[in-house]
């Protein structure tokens, strides 16, 4: 009986020891993310912070209408739907090519991983010595006698942002995905090859199926390191850069900088609201394609 209530005793102690270890870190959660977030809920639903007089929705409705908003919501969605599965693609295929790599891979693998790095201020100066109107581009457009454009301020704009997305996120992704190609048994390529598999139908067959959870990682990541990308933007760009590659960020940094506390409330919870759509469809998809393959 004794050793009994010893033993229920020193279980709820450990239990208190547990819960001691944990109180940094949920209070942590509690004053920079909880409280953070019901309070902006509050000042999303009231007029301003003085009166602070409810007014429900009024401030999403009004936010959704701004052009500003509209223009900011769809260049990030595009960017998004473009930066993403570029980034994926390429680095699947670089992952694929470095482990057919038999000299040098830690050298390969290391070039791409530099991009991580490298300060934000020292990327910005290397892109806009390239894409600047006196830049590196159109040197090499002017010596082959072609139109020179300045390209920072130009409709392609949105594409060197997405090229500067690339260069500093592909190495991660290539890492994740050397990983995940190197899980894969190479029994399974072997019999595929014995049962006369090509190397299209083991790439569908053997190497998606296996790589898909490795892929939902990368994929996730990649769309958490799109929303980053924004200090290089402000850096290269500023507050109010050209209308194809004003993004959410900058909205929201804007109405941060006029003290606009509702309407920042708002645009903020509509951007959580989006990210968590897009994760929630990325979840679905990669269930319903486990469960297609399984």
């Amino acid at each position: 009986m004794n050793a009994t209530i010893r033993r229920r005793n020193k279980k709820k102690h450990r239990e208190w020891v547990l819960w001691l270890l944990l109180l940094p870190s949920l209070m942590g959660m509690l004053i920079f993310y909880l409280f953070p977030f019901f309070l902006s809920m509050y000042y999303a639903m009231i007029d301003n912070v003085v009166s602070r007089r409810f007014v429900g929705l009024q401030n999403f409705i009004d936010t959704f209408h701004n052009l500003s908003f509209q223009q900011a919501l769809k260049n990030t969605a595009l960017f998004i739907l473009v930066g993403v599965p570029l980034n994926l693609i390429c680095s699947f295929t670089i992952a694929s090519l470095l482990k057919k790599v038999t000299k040098l891979k830690v050298f390969f693998g290391l070039i791409f991983l530099i991009p991580m790095i490298i300060p934000a201020g020292a990327v910005v100066f290397v892109w806009k010595s390239i894409f600047d109107v006196n830049g590196i581009l159109n040197w090499v457009l002017y010596s082959v006698g072609l139109p020179m454009k300045n390209w920072l301020e130009s409709e392609w704009v949105l594409g060197i942002v997405i090229i500067i997305f690339l260069w500093k996120n592909i190495g991660i992704g290539m890492i994740l995905f050397w990983t995940g190609l190197n899980r894969i048994p190479k029994t399974y390529y072997e019999m595929a090859r014995v049962e006369g598999g090509g190397a299209m139908g083991q790439l569908f067959h053997i190497t998606l199926v296996y790589i898909m959870p490795t892929g939902f990682v990368a994929a996730l990541l990649s769309i958490i390191n799109s929303f980053k990308i924004f200090k290089e933007i402000f850096l290269l760009f500023g507050n109010y850069p050209s209308e194809w590659v004003y993004l959410l960020q900058h909205y929201m940094n804007n109405q941060f900088l006029a003290a606009n506390a509702q309407k920042l409330s708002a645009s903020a919870s509509i951007i959580s609201a989006f990210i968590v759509s897009v994760l929630f469809f990325f979840f679905h998809s990669q269930r319903k394609l486990s469960e297609h393959f399984s």
